[in-house]
């Protein structure tokens, strides 16, 4: 009952003091001693661990910073929408042409740090799935690049249904199956990861070189027949890659294969000359001591 009492009256305390910030400038306010006992001292065995686990994740953090998508927050979330990711979670995959673009909100999309725009396409080729070939009207925040959407322009665009952020980190792993996942099903069709699943096709060369990888990771991720062999060999093909974009995602795209396949020979990565510096170093100093530790009885 006591400390009850204790619990009420500092919870008035905090409501109070909240409500008088404005008048009286900060607010210093005192835990009773009781509610903040001192922290147990660490023994020996729990301090070497705790430096330990420090000293894993400062490595782990140097090892991310050399790798794509971890310099910036912007860049981080890069990461949960990489063409194997979108693939994995969309409904549907189409070459779009955009026919109409204007903003979404009262305030000019220029101005704004993330552009919400109403964009209307019309759907020339499905590579998966299906979009009508009429007129197709979608709201995109245009978060991952500086330039917008203009009329004329035509897009590889991944369309979902559903909002599968609950799915996400399962999606990491490469034999994820769509058939067995579900999210919060929308009213309205949408872009997957917004502007990230709405990718340019400013010509010919560039569409080539993208339809290509994204057909290799359909085969490789939507049609229920994983095969660790066949998806390595798509992946080390395009690290080599000169567009960035799909460079960058097959990157992480096999580092998230590598974590999640562990049947698959670490060895043969170390030996890949197609494969970077970068996902070595993470391939000798994580992940394999990690399955060491995890082999051992």
């Amino acid at each position: 009952m006591k400390k009850k009492i204790v619990f009420i009256a500092l919870a008035w305390s905090v409501l109070v003091a909240c409500r008088s910030w404005s008048e009286e400038g900060d607010v210093v306010i005192k835990l009773p001693e009781e509610l903040m006992p001192p922290p147990k001292p660490l023994s020996e065995a729990e301090k070497q661990r705790k430096d330990k686990e420090m000293a894993h994740s400062a490595l782990v953090e140097r090892l991310n910073r050399k790798l794509p998508y971890h310099k910036m927050f912007a860049d981080v979330t890069c990461q949960f929408f990489t063409l194997g990711q979108l693939v994995k979670l969309c409904d549907s995959v189409s070459v779009v042409n955009v026919v109409a673009v204007e903003d979404a909100d009262s305030k000019s999309a220029t101005k704004r740090l993330v552009p919400r725009i109403k964009v209307t396409v019309n759907a020339e080729t499905n590579l998966l799935g299906h979009l009508d070939r009429g007129d197709l009207s979608l709201i995109v925040q245009w978060w991952d690049r500086k330039r917008l959407p203009q009329k004329g322009d035509r897009w590889l665009v991944f369309i979902t249904g559903e909002d599968h952020r609950v799915n996400m980190l399962d999606a990491m792993k490469w034999d994820f199956d769509k058939t067995k996942a579900r999210g919060e099903v929308k009213e309205a069709k949408f872009v997957l990861g917004q502007s990230r699943g709405a990718i340019d096709l400013p010509d010919v060369k560039a569409e080539r070189e993208l339809l290509t990888a994204t057909m290799g990771y359909l085969q490789n991720l939507r049609q229920q027949k994983w095969d660790a062999e066949k998806y390595y060999a798509h992946l080390r093909e395009l690290v080599l890659s000169l567009d960035q974009r799909i460079k960058d995602d097959a990157t992480i795209d096999m580092l998230n294969f590598l974590k999640s396949c562990p049947s698959f020979d670490l060895n043969r990565v170390l030996g890949d000359t197609n494969i970077d510096e970068s996902v070595k170093d993470y391939v000798r100093l994580i992940l394999m001591p990690s399955r060491q530790h995890q082999e051992k009885p």
